[in-house]
């Protein structure tokens, strides 16, 4: 299965959930960094004083390993734009202060870690002052084969050689059953909605993990695309 996702925080994320055939599961681990407005506060105190006087915002990116337990190590100045505002030692300054996260075992080798300056809104992100987590993708155990989706296909639609996409957006609970789906389906178009509501019994996922452990109340939106098995 192919499975493309983002993630901010886990309780928001939304999954875009491949279903086609012979597509392979694979887990994807990320991490990322978790913080209040408070975390951002810190982060902005480490805002370079010569940047903010002139009202200039920039980037700094590191090259870096990283610690066992998620924190960066061992960074050095890759590029800061634009130069001349020490965005390269606020991003340095704030790497050396990242924090750690015993319960992620990261084997990451050496990565890219790029901070962004912003003043309006005032923001320094990542949120390296605060918490790195280890963020996994759900993937797929059990879903629909092609002879299901046929026999889903609407009665009073056969023989039209209606082809059409329907996207169920449904919530993954903790053992990777979905609930709460909804149809959105295309306008004229509304008898697939019960169509694909057939399916979410056949769906079943590995949920989406917070370090290692299975995390419920994420967003999986699954597209599924109907072909009249009996064209005319």
């Amino acid at each position: 299965m192919n499975m493309n996702w983002r993630c901010t925080r886990l309780a928001t994320a939304i999954f875009v959930a491949s279903i086609a055939t012979g597509a392979t599961a694979k887990t994807r681990l990320v991490v990322m960094y978790v913080g209040d407005a408070a975390v951002s506060d810190q982060m902005l105190s480490h805002y370079p004083a010569p940047a903010r006087a002139a009202g200039v915002e920039g980037e700094a990116a590191l090259q870096c390993a990283r610690q066992e337990h998620g924190a960066p190590r061992d960074c050095m100045l890759v590029s800061e734009e634009p130069a001349g505002y020490d965005f390269g030692a606020a991003a340095l300054g704030l790497a050396a202060l990242a924090h750690e996260n015993p319960k992620i075992a990261d084997r990451a080798t050496g990565y890219l870690l790029t901070f962004s300056f912003k003043l309006d809104p005032a923001s320094i992100t990542p949120l390296v002052l605060g918490m790195p987590h280890e963020y996994g993708g759900p993937d797929w155990t059990h879903k629909p084969s092609s002879d299901d989706i046929n026999r889903a296909f609407p009665r009073r639609s056969l023989g039209s050689g209606l082809s059409t996409q329907v996207v169920l957006q449904c919530t993954v609970t903790a053992a990777g059953l979905l609930t709460g789906c909804v149809a959105h389906v295309p306008p004229g178009q509304s008898d697939f909605e019960a169509s694909a509501m057939r399916l979410v019994p056949l769906f079943k996922m590995n949920p989406p993990t917070m370090d290692g452990e299975p995390t419920g109340g994420a967003t999986v939106n699954i597209p599924i695309r109907f072909n009249d098995p009996n064209p005319r």
